[in-house]
């Protein structure tokens, strides 16, 4: 049936039916066709060994390269989340700065009311010394 689809191989339709036994002393044509053919399948065989042979490596040199990429991937979302949790402990650093700056920017526009408040009430008991006292 295979000759049918690969007669290089196998033969022609009008080949027969081949033995591949290979028995020594009563050898006939197709006996003698036989090793050929088995050459042949022997090549094959080989080159396919071969070729698998050289996708495993492949595989494997892939597999490695994907173990490095997973690897690679782990340590930047690990250093992501990371640096996720620093920027947010800084958002809420900045706030808390931000909302202790509003406080002392009151706690100082407050004194400054205070000082000018007591720098008018000592400016304005000045004046009035100055009148019940005035220097000649």
């Amino acid at each position: 049936m295979l000759g049918k689809w690969l007669p290089g191989l196998f033969g022609s339709k009008n080949d027969g039916v081949v033995s591949t036994d290979l028995r020594v002393g009563d050898a006939t044509q197709s006996d003698f066709e036989a090793p050929n053919r088995l050459d042949r399948i022997e090549v094959l065989a080989i080159r396919n060994t071969e070729a698998i042979a050289a996708l495993t490596t492949k595989i494997d040199n892939l597999t490695d390269n994907v173990n490095d990429l997973t690897n690679n991937v782990d340590r930047v979302l690990s250093r992501s989340a990371v640096l996720d949790d620093v920027l947010l402990e800084l958002r809420d650093s900045q706030e808390q700065q931000q909302r202790n700056f509003e406080e002392h920017q009151r706690h100082f526009d407050e004194h400054q009311r205070t000082t000018n408040a007591a720098l008018n009430s000592l400016e304005a008991i000045l004046l009035q010394l100055i009148r019940i006292f005035p220097q000649s």
